[in-house]
């Protein structure tokens, strides 16, 4: 699944979550995490995008991080669900 979707659409639908963004909750010194995209790949480490990448940021692997927050309002959105693997 993950080689069927690009890291851009990947990206662009983990904001909607909040991923990658600050909460607006009034924290001290708040981070955003890491949702990374070809350019912040780039611009970070000095490589291009690869497909592997893409692979292993649709399982919730590599450069990609969050924040507790970010995980807490992602179960918020879910409504607790939970999928069973």
């Amino acid at each position: 699944m993950p080689t069927q979707l690009t890291v851009d659409r990947i990206a662009t639908f983990l904001k909607e979550f909040g991923f990658g963004l600050k909460s607006g909750v009034d924290l001290y010194a708040e981070a955003e995490g890491i949702l990374p995209d070809r350019k912040w790949k780039l611009g970070a480490i000095g490589e291009s995008w690869f497909v592997g990448d893409t692979v292993n940021m649709g399982i919730g692997q590599g450069y990609i991080s969050s924040t507790p927050l970010q995980l807490c309002l992602s179960c918020i959105f879910n409504r607790y669900k939970r999928k069973d693997l």
